[in-house]
Formats: structure tokens, sequence, C-alpha cells
């Protein structure tokens, strides 16, 4: 055993992933701000909200967090020729200060490529598409197995309120799973050094069994990158081959216009919680394909009867590729190898308010379950109660529990409540990681400091599980996500 903060390996990146073709507009390196989950300020895909076309750029997840609608001027023919201007809204740094910009009076402006040559999409990493050649494949199942290997993503953080939730999170996930679980990790150029201050002060035990990757996209003339978040659920889910159980990390299309071309500013959108995942397709022991279709891994929450998608996966893809909502549920189960089951309503991702626990149980939030929680600072819980009331998360939730028990299923309600962004915690006991083997029932649970805590670790106990504190909750959920959203399954074994 290797002693207490002796140094994780570094995977540096293979030459045939490094991206071509890049111009540095400058010699500092693109702040390295992060998106919120959702993000704050730019739109879900750039495609739409930098167009000539579009004149507003709302919240990706559209009012998942109450955010201010951020007005742009597209200056081509104006005083700002040749660039998109952004006004501030007091949070700039999380609005896009990760992009390659300049800072001007009240927000900021993003330089157009000049270049009379069309740039062409194009993807950083080189991913192969389909899993056709793989045999039977079927995404993971979420309430089985042992946690052996896990993905993770850690920003070049500044801001911050953003670096002390990454940090807690870290710190949970590298000190409380088991003592022999991988971390494969990608780490964003500029923040390594933070991470392995942060491994050797949190006195890992093992630390050989970390590895991390270094990714170093930039903005340049033809390329805009958008700085990676904490979320390695978000860019990719898993599947598991039948032949021999490996897991195989499948992307979407596209992830929030990932590889796509902004037609106005004649640059390639390089989102970096996509190209994350991609960035490992040349690691000797993961297999990495890309998806025809779109989705999020928070929106995918599976066990070993269904696989649940929330209806805006559906309707998207139906969109895009001009099919009906049937038909696309039809290669959703060719694809994930098991019955589609649609949440109409839910909140912004569906792992903020419904998990399995096996193939016949499964929990749905409640946000009556936490009328009256304490705990917390009335400010924040009075935040919280606003937007759940706003959103009618009691009645989403109601109708989703509804339909799960016509599915056969016994509902378990734990409480729940919203948050906005930057402001207070996201309530969610949903969001969890769970192992379940040779007798042994565990779950990766979110607590806050708020006496619903107990409840909800009442209600996971009856269900016969052993209760893991991830207290970092209280600071991730502010950036709207939680332990779920933060981990990538690489290895389970089932």
């Amino acid at each position: 055993m290797a002693p207490p903060g002796a140094s994780p390996t570094l995977v540096r990146p293979q030459e045939q992933n490094e991206p071509v073709d890049r111009v540095q507009l400058s010699s500092r390196e693109a702040e390295p701000a992060r998106r919120l989950h959702p993000a704050v300020g730019l739109a879900t895909g750039l495609m739409a909200a930098l167009s000539l076309a579009g004149a507003l750029a709302a919240p990706a997840q559209a009012g998942a967090w109450n955010q201010p609608v951020a007005a742009q001027s597209f200056g081509l023919d104006g005083p700002h020729g040749g660039t998109l201007q952004f006004p501030g809204h007091g949070i700039e740094h999380h609005h896009g200060g990760n992009w390659d910009r300049e800072t001007v009076e009240g927000g900021w402006r993003i330089p157009r490529n000049e270049s009379s040559i069309r740039v062409q999409p194009r993807h950083a990493y080189q991913v192969p598409v389909g899993t056709s050649e793989l045999g039977t494949v079927r995404v993971l199942d979420n309430t089985r197995g042992r946690i052996q290997a896990v993905r993770l993503q850690w920003p070049a953080e500044s801001d911050p309120r953003a670096a002390r939730a990454h940090e807690a999170m870290f710190r949970d996930l590298l000190t409380k799973l088991p003592s022999d679980v991988r971390f494969e990790i990608v780490v964003e150029s500029g923040g390594e050094s933070a991470l392995r201050q942060l491994i050797a002060q949190s006195r890992v035990t093992n630390p050989e069994r970390i590895e991390l990757h270094t990714m170093g996209l930039r903005s340049s003339r033809e390329e805009l990158y958008q700085g990676m978040s904490m979320w390695s659920r978000d860019g990719a889910v898993v599947l598991t081959r039948e032949s021999d159980g490996r897991e195989v990390v499948l992307l979407p299309h596209s992830f929030r216009d990932d590889g796509k071309v902004d037609e106005y500013l004649n640059r390639i959108i390089w989102q970096g919680t996509g190209a994350a995942p991609a960035s490992l397709v040349n690691h000797p022991s993961i297999l990495v394909r890309r998806s025809t279709l779109d989705f999020e891994g928070g929106n995918v929450v599976a066990n070993g009867r269904h696989v649940l998608l929330s209806h805006d996966t559906i309707s998207d893809n139906a969109r895009r590729l001009d099919l009906s909502s049937e038909q696309v549920v039809a290669r959703f189960e060719t694809e994930f190898g098991r019955q589609v089951m649609v949440a109409n309503e839910t909140d912004f991702h569906l792992d903020l308010g419904v998990g399995f626990l096996n193939d016949h149980t499964v929990t749905v939030a409640s946000p009556a379950l936490a009328r009256s929680v304490s705990g917390l600072p009335a400010n924040e819980l009075e935040t919280m109660h606003e937007v759940t009331r706003e959103k009618d998360l009691q009645g989403r939730y109601d109708r989703l529990a509804d339909t799960l028990t016509q599915q056969g299923y016994r509902v378990v309600r734990m409480p729940n409540l919203g948050g906005r962004s930057l402001t207070s915690p996201y309530l969610t006991y949903q969001n969890v990681l769970i192992e379940s083997y040779k007798g042994v029932k565990r779950v990766y649970m979110p607590v806050y400091g708020a006496s619903t805590d107990q409840a909800a670790r009442q209600a996971y106990e009856a269900e016969g599980f052993e209760v893991v504190e991830i207290p970092a909750a209280l600071l991730s959920t502010r950036l709207g996500g939680g332990i779920r959203c933060a981990v990538g399954e690489l290895d389970i074994l089932q």
C-alpha cells in the first residue's frame, strides 16, 4: 500500500487525440469559468443561441433555475462588427468567461471568424459511431453491482464558489467510496495542480488507483470552447456488453451542439463536457462509442426492467431526426436494450427527482415532505419553496408517481425542494449512487444539514440500505447537481 498523499498516475493525452489546426488567439489561457448545471446564461445549443436568427439566449434547460434572459446585440454591420455582444448579469464569470471573448462595459463580445472559408463541423476527438459490432448491449442497471471504477471531471475553476463545491465533492468521492475503487479523472488544462494538491491534502488511500487525463482544448480562430463542468454524468451513458459484462461509454450524437458550427460566428462549438468522455477513446481499457441519438445522462435512469427517459429527450430527437415519438422510442430501445418509459413532467433532469431501488421499487420526490424543513438559512429556504411552487414540482412528481404505480412499481416518496443556482441548494435525495451485491446494499446519499436528512436516511434504511452520507451536496447542488451528476460509471461488477 502506498502511503497516503502519494502522487496519482498522470496520463497525458495521446498525440492522435490532440485537436488539429488550432490557432491560439492570445497567450493567455481561456478563462476557465464553469457551466452551471444547468448552464446559466447561454442557451443549451449555441447553434440557436448564437445564430443571426436568434435574438435571445436562454439558460440551458430553459427556465430550470429562473435566471434572467440575456439579450444579444448582433453587430455584424454595426459598431461591434464581426462580434456577438452579451450583457452581464452580475455573475459574468458563469455567463461566459470560459468562452473566448473580449470584456466590454456591461458584458463581453465573442469574436467572429472572418475567414471566407466556411469551417466544417467536427468533434475534437474522433469516436466510432454505433455499437453493432459489440453484440448485444444494455444500458447499465443503476440498482445492481459493485462499483469498481468511475469517471470524473475536474474543471480548471477560478470562481471560488464553484471551486469550493468541486473540492467538497471530490473529497467525498475520493474518501467515501471503497478504497479499491479506481478513478479515471479528465482534468482540464490549468486545473491539474489544484487537483493534485486536493488529493494530497485528502490523504487518499491507495492514490495509485487515480489516473489523471489532461484535456487541453482551447478556443482558437475556428473553435469556440466552453469549459468543462464537474458533471460527468451529463455527457455520456454507460452500456454493458452482454457477452462479457464489459462497460461501454456511449456519447450522444452531439452534447449541446458539441462539434457543430455556429454559422454566424463561423466557428466550431466544442463543449468541454461533451469532449471529456470522448478524450478517453484511446484508453486501452475503456470502450467509447458515439450514438446517433441525443441524450443527457441525467435524463437516463435504468434498472433491470426499464430505462426511464425524459419527454424532452424523445421530442428533441423526433424533431432533429424528423421521426415520430414512437420511432424514437423504438430506436432507444434498440440501442439501450431495455424497454423505455417516458417521464412527461419532471425538473430539468430526471435524476433530481426519481431513482430506482430495484426492479420493483422506485423513489419519487415529494416537496410536501419538506414543507416544514429546518436547518438551512431562512432566506435560502424561502427561495427553495418559491422555486418549488413556481415549477409546480409537487404536481409534476405526483403525476410521475401515478404513472410508475400504473406500471407496477411500488413508489417510495422522498423530501425534495427546488433550488436557484448560486442562491440556494437543491434538496434532492434521489441523486444517489447505489451498490447492491452479495448481501451488501449501500446508497451514497446527499445530506444538507437539514431536518429532512433523517427522514431520507430512514426511508433508505427501511429498504435495507446502509447509508453513506455525502455532505458535499450542500455546496454542489448550488451548481445544480449531486453525487450521481458528478460520477460516470466505468466498471460495475454485477
